[in-house]
Order: structure tokens, then C-alpha cells, then sequence
């Protein structure tokens, strides 16, 4: 019989995204990072789900329909031993394929496999049989759910001095300015907010490996960068400040992009590099150099040994948690092991405050993490997915306080608002003060809708709409999620609160519960 399914393509996606160290002048189609090495299948009451225990970072996630290559559905993980790259001969004109030399050994790959019955075997069940795995009986420290604040601070963008062009920040959040975001508001009501404050430091985006902490001159210098933390503190707000050890824009002493960088299979420099959007085609004039794992050891400690000269909350070091990437020129190590030397840098930073926030962080990394923003809230969309589940957030949830990503940045931020009740973690706004039209010109002009007077009220009134409910939840566990329709979701809460969201377009009933359209529904407070 034929069927439709035949004609699926597979699912086959890279753990933690394809390798950095490899050249990539086209970026590849935009799709869901898989953030956990998990997988899993099941058949009526029974499962079975499989852990990636070591060599997670060249491993690649497979899914496929019955009907393609046997009568059974498949979930299956398979590593790489030998990677490769493409390079280009110019005087032939050809492009080439060069293998790895000296690969890992394959004994460093290895999956825990779990088998699950009855109620645990399904989606659920093995979220939280991944959660005990990867944190144990960790409890999350956050009682109150704060508001989610993404705050640029300065872009190196092209002016005019004297006649004459030159790069030089642009102050897009000055630290006067987060004073002034966080008094408005506190006084619209949103009063708990956690702020991850990027390209604060010397020159912004251009800024070199950090060594130290150095506020910029251009958004207000030393003793107003003072200012800010000291009034940040008095007003309980919590602040994060964002160090980014892996990508070399420029060289400084102690880290240069020739000597100090991570190797490609080719024995280059690893280049990283912005890519346009209409094409997805790499920006060749403007690289970026992943910086080897011995010079972050160094520049990490140098900044935990600053960080207590400052009373700030904590680092997010989120290029850290997202990027985990090979040395192919065997000074330091490659990606099956990279995750080990990740989790030791960023134990040092943690040490150092106490607390960290972390982006979307890769699972190795979530452990050091108290805050969790900009978790995946969606698939990516292929014909082989039939519908989205929170797997990341149940997994985690009532272990790690975790936000939506930025939903002023989506199409439409209800869905995002809906996203966060769905799950039972806050929401996250992405802001900049002023200066928006610079970034037209900027490797940062994909950043839209950002301008806080702009969403400052709608900010705040649904912070107050949703923290009662995210407060009474944020401490438990999820213990059942349900698709009822291709629209509508319950999710039930340890302590009995069960959350009804319909995402579709028209009123949703069911014994007694309804839901709007576009709304939630909450029971159980």
C-alpha cells in the first residue's frame, strides 16, 4: 500500500549543531539546535530512550517513518569517527574533501539506554527520567519568576570624526539607561527582573577576548558603570553580565587570532562568520576566530579574579554554553571531549559569583546555570514532526528557573506569552534604549522591534498578567502534558494547577473547562 509517510524525508540533525572548526560559507537551513543528547521511541505502553553519556558533540540524532526502510518507525543515534571539510583549489578550481587525521577512539562514545512502562512511556516519562540524569535531585532557587530583560549595550558601527571615517561604539543601552528601564518598569508594576546586559564592555561589539572587566567609555565609563550595579542592587534586580570567550574579533595582547585560535581540519584558523539573510550566504569580509581551549581557561579566570571587584549577580557566559567545537590541530582537545573542558570553565565562573545565567544552553552546561533563557518553544518545523512538545522545559522545570525566548522579536508575541504558560517558565523581552537606525549597517540588523519605549507598558502589563500563576508553579514539576487538539495543550503541575492554552483560532471546550481562542484557561490555584 502506498502511503504518504513513505515520502517523508528523515530526521537528521547534528547534536549541539555541526562541528564550528569546519568551514561553512553557507549557512545551513535554519532549524532547531538539538540541545540534548536524548532520544526515544515508544509502542503502546512501552519505551525505550537512549542517553548520550560521552562523545555527545559528534554524535548526529536520526528519525525516520515506517514504510522507508522497514515496517517500523526508527529513533537511532549514530557518531562520527572521522570528520571532514570542503576545501577550495583555486588554481583548479575544484573543491576538495579533507579527512581528519588522528580521529578519537571509538570507545569514547557511549549511550545509557533506560526502558520505560505503563504511565512513564511517553514524552514525559522520559523527560523526567533525562532530568534526574543530567541534574539529579537539583531543586531551582528562584521562588518568584522575574521578568526576562535582554539589554544591548554598544555596536562598533562606522562614523564620521573630523571628515574622516572611523569605527567607534554606539551606545544603544547606556548604563544610565538600564537605571532608567528598570525604574519605569517597577513603577508600571513588573517588580522582580533579571537582566542579561550584552556588549557592555570596551568596544561593544568589537570587543576583544575579555581579560578582565572593562566598562566603555561611550556608555558612561567607569563610575557610572558603578552606578548601575550599586542601584541594581539596592533595587533587588539581578543583572548578568555577558563575557564571550569563544569568538576573537580582533586580536589584544595574550590572544591573538594567528596563534591563539582553535584549528580547522585543514590546519587554518576556525573562521566564523555572519551570514545574510536573504541568502544565508557567509559575510567573507567580516571573520570571526573560535579562540582554542587553553586561552578561555585563561581569560575566565582572569575575569573571575576581577568579578569580585564589582557586585554584579553573576556572568553569562552563553557563547560557552551554545558553541562546543574541535581543535583539530591536537594542542588542546576536539569535540567528543570539548564538553568536559567547557563544564570545568564554567564551574570557575560560577564559583566566582555564585550565579549564572546561561542562553539556550547545550546540556552539559545547564547544570551551572540558575537562569535558562530563550529555551526552544518550537520545532523545526520538518513534514516528519507531527506537533511540538516542551520536552527541554519538562525535562528541567522545578529544577532551573527557565524564560521564553525574546517574544517582542516574534511575529506574534502572544504565542509567546501562550508559550510560557504552556510550560510554566517566564517571559523575555529583547530591548535597546535608542539609536535603533545604526543598526541598519551593522552585522546587527536582523534586530528588530526592540525599542523600549515602545513595549515598556506591554511589557510590564503582562509580567503582572502571568507571575501569580508562574510563581505558585515554578517550584514543580510537570507531571503530564497533553495535546488534545492540533491547537490546544494541557499541562498539569505537581501541585494539582492545570494550564489550558488554545493556540488556534477558535473557542475550545471540554468538560467544563473552556478556552478561549488565543487564550489560557488555569484551574487547580
Amino acid at each position: 500500500m502506498n502511503r504518504p509517510d513513505r515520502f517523508i524525508e528523515d530526521y537528521s540533525q547534528y547534536v549541539y549543531g555541526r562541528e564550528y572548526s569546519t568551514t561553512r560559507i553557507q549557512h545551513d537551513v535554519m532549524a532547531e539546535t538539538v540541545r540534548m543528547p536524548v532520544f526515544g521511541i515508544k509502542n503502546a505502553d512501552h519505551a525505550m530512550m537512549g542517553i548520550i553519556t560521552d562523545g555527545a558533540g559528534r554524535a548526529i540524532a536520526n528519525a525516520s517513518v515506517n514504510g522507508k526502510r522497514c515496517s517500523y518507525n526508527n529513533a537511532y543515534m549514530e557518531f562520527i569517527y572521522r570528520d571532514s571539510d570542503m576545501v577550495l583549489i583555486e588554481k583548479k578550481a575544484q573543491t576538495v574533501r579533507v579527512l581528519e587525521q588522528n580521529p578519537p577512539k571509538p570507545g569514547r562514545y557511549r549511550i545509557r539506554y533506560f526502558f520505560l512502562e505503563g504511565k512513564d512511556a511517553n514524552y514525559v516519562g522520559m523527560a523526567h527520567r533525562f532530568g534526574e540524569w543530567l541534574l539529579g535531585e537539583q531543586k531551582s532557587s528562584v521562588s518568584a519568576v522575574p521578568l526576562y530583560m535582554e539589554i544591548m549595550g554598544g555596536i562598533m558601527a562606522r562614523e564620521s570624526f573630523l571628515g574622516f571615517p572611523v569605527n567607534r561604539v554606539v551606545p544603544l543601552s547606556t548604563y544610565s539607561d538600564v537605571q532608567e528601564m528598570t525604574k519605569r518598569l517597577a513603577s508600571l508594576g513588573a517588580d522582580k527582573l533579571a537582566i542579561d546586559y550584552v556588549y557592555w564592555n570596551k568596544d561593544g561589539t568589537g570587543a576583544a577576548i575579555p581579560n578582565g572587566i572593562k566598562p566603555e567609555g561611550r556608555l558612561g565609563g567607569k563610575k557610572s558603570f558603578k552606578n548601575m550595579l550599586n542601584f541594581l542592587k539596592q533595587n533587588g534586580t539581578e543583572i548578568y553580565l555577558d563575557f564571550n570567550f569563544t569568538d576573537m574579533v580582533k586580536s589584544r595582547w595574550g590572544f591573538n587570532t594567528r596563534f591563539d585560535s582553535a584549528s580547522s581540519i585543514q590546519r587554518s584558523p576556525a573562521l566564523q562568520y555572519a551570514y545574510r539573510i536573504n541568502d544565508l550566504k557567509a559575510i567573507l569580509t567580516e571573520p570571526q576566530f573560535l579562540l582554542n581551549f587553553i586561552k578561555i581557561k585563561q581569560a575566565a579566570g582572569k575575569v573571575a579574579d576581577a568579578a569580585d571587584k564589582y557586585d554584579f549577580t553573576g556572568v553569562s557566559a552563553n557563547t560557552l554554553g551554545q558553541k562546543v567545537y574541535s581543535d583539530f590541530s591536537g594542542k588542546t582537545v576536539k569535540r567528543d571531549t570539548a564538553d568536559k573542558e567547557i563544564q570545568s570553565i564554567l564551574r570557575g565562573l560560577k564559583d566566582a559569583k555564585e550565579k549564572q545565567l546561561l542562553s539556550e544552553p547545550n546540556a552539559y552546561a545547564v547544570e551551572y546555570a540558575d537562569h535558562i533563557t530563550d529555551t526552544p518553544i518550537y520545532s523545526s518545523g520538518y513534514m516528519v514532526e507531527t506537533y511540538t512538545v516542551p520536552f527541554y522545559q519538562i525535562a528541567l522545570h522545578g529544577r532551573v528557573a527557565m524564560s521564553t525566548p525574546a517574544i517582542n522579536t516574534m511575529s506574534d508575541p502572544q504565542q509567546g506569552v501562550l508559550k510560557a504558560f504552556e510550560s510554566g517558565i517566564g517571559i523575555k523581552y529583547h530591548f535597546i534604549m535608542k539609536n535603533c537606525n545604526r543598526l541598519e549597517s551593522t552585522p546587527n540588523n536582523d534586530i528588530i522591534s526592540s525599542l523600549f519605549d515602545d513595549w515598556a507598558e506591554e511589557a510590564a502589563e503582562k509580567y503582572v498578567e502571568i507571575k501569580d500563576v508562574l510563581n505558585t508553579v515554578a517550584a514543580q514539576q510537570i507531571v503530564s502534558h497533553r495535546v488534545i487538539t492540533q491547537d490546544v495543550r494541557e499541562t498539569i503541575f505537581s501541585g494539582g494547577v492545570k494550564i489550558y492554552v488554545n493556540y488556534g483560532n477558535r473557542d475550545f471546550s471540554e468538560r467544563g473547562i473552556t478556552v478561549k481562542a488565543g487564550g489560557y484557561t488555569v484551574s487547580g490555584i
